[in-house]
């Protein structure tokens, strides 16, 4: 069954009746379902309150997680370049490495704060669902770009396990302290965001950030109390597995997105059962469920009925989806069990 918006909305009634006359049927199917097109769930004041609400809702949260990303972008290059100096002078690898890490996380935070920026343009005839999906390619391409970054971390490590270098212990440790300041600090302004997959990503960086810069912090301490620098590539390594482990959560999460696969969250089986739950639903089938964006979920479904269909049914099936399992974009096709056809094409 195609997805296409422009298809789907064409074909899908909001509402319907049962008609002997099936060329009246089927006119009347394509009225209502221009209707669809316009109103979707919106059949009720308070389903139209809420729908503005909750754009509203949307845009500020939005609008927040934008500057979110500016903020992590600005404080943390300027970092960057503080770093890759420090590490310079105090011919610390560790630092240098740690400094190349943070450049490939505020490469990966300004692909997410763009793709977000871009995924506000409206849709056009060629993408009817406007650049939402860049969101989702923009987290599969940090979640690469990080679990790559792991790999890079770990050979650095094995080297400077066979030749640790010799370096400014303190410096070292101060320098990294800082970084685990920042790091954290802009992390907190993502906490609130994580059910964004972009978000998400950007505080699984930042905090793999964090905690890479305090093993180099404590690497600095421990060459400073001469204990030896094997601790520095000892810890590097942990932290390359605590990272990967993350990052490998994300890309499965992103590449499933990727390729419009339903999100792990959602049960079709458990959306089924709860849909016939509703009085005047007798089946569904041929559902599809997927991914418009790391945020947004579409549905489309045909629902079986043994009575006539009407506004009120479809309406309590769209706001049970949209309650109850968060899918914003559902398209219904009503079949009338016994009348031999479906409002509009399987």
């Amino acid at each position: 069954m195609s997805r296409s918006p422009n298809s789907s909305h064409d074909s899908c009634a909001s509402s319907t009746e049962s008609c002997t006359d099936a060329k009246s049927h089927n006119h009347h199917v394509q009225d209502e379902a221009h209707a669809h097109t316009h109103h979707h769930d919106h059949s009720h004041k308070h389903d139209v309150d809420h729908h503005h609400h909750h754009h509203h809702h949307h845009g500020l949260e939005h609008s927040q997680l934008q500057r979110s990303f500016y903020f992590g972008i600005g404080l943390n290059l300027a970092y960057v370049i503080f770093e890759f100096g420090m590490g310079w002078f105090t011919n610390s690898v560790a630092l240098l490495a740690d400094a190349g890490h943070n450049l490939q996380d505020v490469l990966s935070l300004a692909m997410s704060a763009f793709a977000l920026k871009f995924a506000e343009r409206p849709a056009t005839s060629a993408l009817t669902y406007g650049y939402k999906k860049l969101t989702i390619l923009s987290a599969l391409a940090g979640a690469i770009l990080l679990t790559g970054t792991c790999g890079a971390i770990a050979w650095e490590a094995i080297s400077r396990l066979r030749q640790p270098p010799e370096v400014l212990g303190h410096t070292v440790m101060w320098v990294a302290l800082v970084g685990v300041v920042i790091n954290i600090s802009s992390a907190l302004f993502f906490v609130r965001h994580t059910h964004e997959l972009n978000a998400r990503s950007a505080l699984i960086h930042l905090l793999g950030d964090a905690a890479i810069s305090l093993a180099v912090a404590g690497s600095g301490f421990a060459i400073a109390q001469g204990i030896g620098s094997w601790l520095d590539p000892a810890l590097s390594l942990l932290v390359a597995a605590v990272i990967f482990y993350s990052a490998w959560r994300l890309l499965r999460t992103s590449l499933l997105m990727a390729m419009d696969g339903v999100p792990h969250h959602l049960k079709p089986d458990e959306i089924k059962a709860s849909l016939q739950q509703i009085e005047g639903v007798d089946d569904v089938h041929h559902m599809h469920v997927w991914s418009i964006s790391t945020t947004e979920t579409a549905l489309t479904a045909h629902v079986r009925t043994r009575a006539n269909a009407n506004n009120q049914l479809l309406a309590k099936i769209h706001t049970h989806l949209r309650e109850k399992f968060k899918i914003s974009h559902s398209t219904i096709q009503i079949e009338v069990a016994g009348s031999g056809e479906a409002s509009g094409p399987t």
